[in-house]
């Protein structure tokens, strides 16, 4: 049986991940060393398998057909951080409307119900980049003190679903299905 990564996700539209990648360019590598995303690869992740078969990735597609919402706007909110800015792993930018984000992902999950367990806490982030190490940590962050998020408002009104092959070059992703 084969296996593959795959993921539930919102595209962006490029003058987002535009204006995402304007903001690691800001905070760039000088005083810390991140694995910034991919332009091409910056999205919202709603649910992540690890390792899915072919057999379950078809009901995968079946139950999220079923999934419906109303297309509705959200904008870039702020700079976060995980686990916190003290011990930062991840730089994320925030949404606006993140309510209306958390239905779509708990429909998701409970439309996968019985398929995959519930997933961990979701947090509706865009995943900038993965800080490897400090370099200046007073210096990283008075850089990103200065970070301006523009409010960049977009629609969301489709889920994909992708599949994600890994490489040297990093991760690669298909689209499998828009719903």
């Amino acid at each position: 049986m084969i296996k593959m990564r795959a993921f539930i996700a919102i595209e962006l539209p490029s003058e987002v991940r535009d204006a995402l990648c304007t903001i690691q360019k800001q905070v760039g590598n000088r005083y810390a060393k991140v694995r910034w995303v991919a332009k091409k690869n910056l999205h919202l992740t709603l649910k992540f398998f690890p390792q899915i078969s072919s057999d379950k990735l078809e009901k995968v597609k079946e139950k999220l057909s079923e999934t419906k919402f109303k297309p509705f706007k959200v904008k870039l909110s702020d700079l976060g951080f995980f686990p916190s800015k003290d011990i930062m792993k991840v730089i994320w930018v925030g949404l606006s409307n993140h309510e209306k984000i958390m239905d779509i992902q708990g429909d998701v999950e409970l439309s996968l119900h019985g398929l995959y367990p519930k997933g961990e806490r979701f947090s509706t982030h865009l995943t900038l980049g993965r800080v490897k190490l400090f370099k200046n940590k007073e210096k990283f962050f008075e850089v990103l003190d200065k970070v301006k998020i523009p409010k960049l408002e977009f629609e969301i009104s489709e889920l994909v679903l992708l599949s994600s092959v890994l490489t040297k070059d990093g991760p690669k992703y298909s689209v499998i299905k828009r719903f």
